[in-house]
């Protein structure tokens, strides 16, 4: 027989408690209250400005969070300082940069203090299937997984769907 997981009663919405990372201005405006133990899905054409708007939120979030950035395509090549520079990530950055199979990131993630806010990028380059990013993202339920993906056409859902094999490429 299945257990039935528990409900919540409207008094026990009211009174969680839920970690939110404190946005403002024109980051508040554009995301709201971000909270810890979510998924996000960035993606965009190739040369859209992807890697830009990542860099400029993990700054942005860095104020509050440790970030780190697995860099799965790139690595540490010339664009990376030039776009720390452009952005204005500074030598005392909370960000660390990383460029390694999901196998050992997911190693890095579960070491103490590690940080809450993962970028992944690019989904492509992670060679996962749907049920291997479920797994992986249940095993980070605290922290925040921004996946990068880079986009063939115009519909961003279908990319997504055919990236994680749930429909054919």
């Amino acid at each position: 027989m299945h257990e039935l997981k528990r409900g919540w009663s409207v008094a026990n919405v009211y009174d969680a408690k839920f970690r939110g990372l404190p946005f403002d201005g024109e980051w508040f405006d554009a995301i709201g209250t971000p909270e810890l133990g979510h998924s996000w899905a960035i993606v965009g054409n190739s040369g859209s400005g992807k890697t830009t708007f990542n860099m400029m939120l993990a700054k942005y979030i860095s104020q509050f969070e440790d970030v780190v950035y697995n860099s799965l395509e790139e690595g540490l090549s010339l664009s990376i300082p030039t776009l720390y520079n452009r952005v204005g990530i500074d030598k005392g950055s909370n960000i660390l940069l990383v460029s390694e199979p999901m196998k050992e990131f997911a190693h890095r993630l579960k070491r103490h203090k590690s940080a809450n806010v993962a970028f992944i990028d690019s989904i492509p380059y992670t060679r996962m299937r749907w049920s291997d990013y479920r797994a992986f993202c249940d095993a980070f339920p605290k922290k925040i997984l921004i996946w990068v993906g880079h986009e063939k056409g115009t519909d961003q859902r279908e990319h997504l769907l055919k990236i994680f094999g749930l429909m054919p490429l």
